[in-house]
């Protein structure tokens, strides 16, 4: 459902899974709820908070390891009617 806000040149699709041989950790579980509470990620708050912010500057470049959740966070707003200016750099690196 999020990759469809994504924009199609954007999109990655990982066809091998990715596994490791670690037993695991036991504590993952509450370390994920910690991961996932909207305080951290503003791409987990329900929509009707999203009414709140105020108007937004998203200026993802590149390669940004975060660029795919700015465009979710994009999205986002503009569903929820939050006044945003988007402006995707693409090609951020120069040579000096």
């Amino acid at each position: 459902m999020l990759m469809a806000l994504i924009p199609n040149k954007y999109r990655q699709i990982y066809k091998e899974p990715i596994t490791d041989n670690i037993n695991g950790n036991v504590n993952l579980i509450n370390n994920a709820k910690q991961v996932l509470d909207s305080d951290l990620s503003p791409v987990l708050v329900e929509n009707g908070k999203w009414t709140k912010l105020s108007g937004t500057y998203v200026m993802p470049v590149g390669h940004d390891r975060l660029r795919n959740k700015r465009f979710i966070y994009v999205a986002r707003l503009k569903f929820n009617r939050t006044a945003v200016v988007h402006r995707h750099i693409e090609n951020a690196v120069r040579d000096y």
